[in-house]
Order: C-alpha cells, then sequence, then structure tokens
C-alpha cells in the first residue's frame, strides 16, 4: 500500500513524497476514523502566539514556547482510544471522550494553554465543577496526571490549564472512597 509523507520544515517549505510499503501485515486490531472525527493540525511559530483548536479543545502557544516552526495537531478520541481511567476517576469530557495533542515528546520552553470543555451532565452526584481537572496519560507509568490548572470556566463549560508537552488529555473527576471512619474520605 502507499502512503503520503508530508514535511513541514523550519522555513515554512511544506514537502510531499509517496511511500509505497511493499510487505504489509494485518494489524491485530484497527479503528478506522470515524467520518467526521474532528482533527485539525497547524504550524505554530518561536516569535508568535498561536492557537489551535477544534470544537471541544484548544492549545494556546505563546511567543519562545517553541524554538523552532512546529506542526501542531489535536485528535477527538474515541472511547475505544482513550487508555483506562485510575481508579475512582469520572471522565467529564464533552464533545469527544478525550483530545490527543501532537507531536508527542515535544517540550515547551514556556507553559501552553490547554483548554478543554467538559459535561456538567456527566459530573457525579456531590461533586461539581470546581471538583474537574484536566489530566494528561503519562505514558510511563500508564497512570493519568493531573495537570496544573489555570480556571474553571463555568458560564464556557470549559477548564483551562498549563501543560508543557503533548499526549492524550481529558477533563475528569476523582471521586474520593469514603472509609470505614466517619467522615473521612481516602
Amino acid at each position: 500500500w502507499e502512503t503520503v509523507v508530508e514535511v513541514l520544515y523550519p522555513n515554512g517549505v511544506v514537502k510531499q513524497q509517496t511511500v509505497t510499503f511493499a510487505q504489509g501485515e494485518q494489524a491485530d486490531h484497527f479503528y478506522p476514523l470515524i467520518k467526521g472525527t474532528a482533527y485539525t493540525q497547524q504550524a505554530v511559530f518561536p516569535a508568535k502566539k498561536s492557537t489551535v483548536s477544534i470544537k471541544g479543545a484548544a492549545i494556546t502557544v505563546t511567543p519562545g514556547a517553541v524554538t523552532a516552526t512546529t506542526a501542531v495537531s489535536i485528535t477527538a478520541l474515541r472511547d475505544v482510544d482513550i487508555p483506562a481511567l485510575d481508579a475512582g476517576m469520572v471522565n467529564v469530557t464533552a464533545q469527544a471522550h478525550g483530545y490527543r495533542f501532537l507531536p508527542h515528546g515535544i517540550r515547551f520552553q514556556k507553559a501552553a494553554n490547554i483548554t478543554i470543555g467538559y459535561d456538567a451532565a456527566k459530573i457525579p452526584e456531590g461533586y461539581t465543577e470546581k471538583d474537574i481537572k484536566t489530566y494528561y496519560f503519562d505514558e510511563q507509568t500508564h497512570h493519568w496526571v493531573p495537570l496544573k490548572l489555570d480556571t474553571v470556566l463555568e458560564k464556557n463549560g470549559k477548564v483551562v490549564s498549563r501543560t508543557t508537552h503533548f499526549t492524550d488529555m481529558i477533563n475528569a473527576i476523582i471521586k474520593a472512597k469514603p472509609s470505614t471512619a466517619k467522615g473521612t474520605y481516602l
């Protein structure tokens, strides 16, 4: 089979090349993107504030956050695409089950703002919007880790957090389990 590989150079030049794979193997599982799945990609420049967004999620990168022109993408994730949640986590992400921010492995020189919508109807009883945090999936520990919270925009149904890297992200609430001692929580 064939695919087209596109390269975005730091000077803004884009080149494409068709690559042919002669000995393809069948994957164990294959989940094609559903028609209409939200996806966007945009160049972010070192000296310019940039916002990349799709319905339900956005990232705003400040000047100096990247050292070279970088192609940034956001993909809406389906339930099957989300790594297993940690115990007690309730995913309250709106519009999609989560979002994948790429390229993986990039580290920002300055923290960027991640904005992800939440669905108030998914908030468990006894919890409020103030309990929501944005979490990223740590591929080393295989756990969800909270990002530094910036703001909960209750009127807009969004959470703004700070990040220095890309990965899969969701909005979630951690439900505390009551302990056997009256009035305390684990």
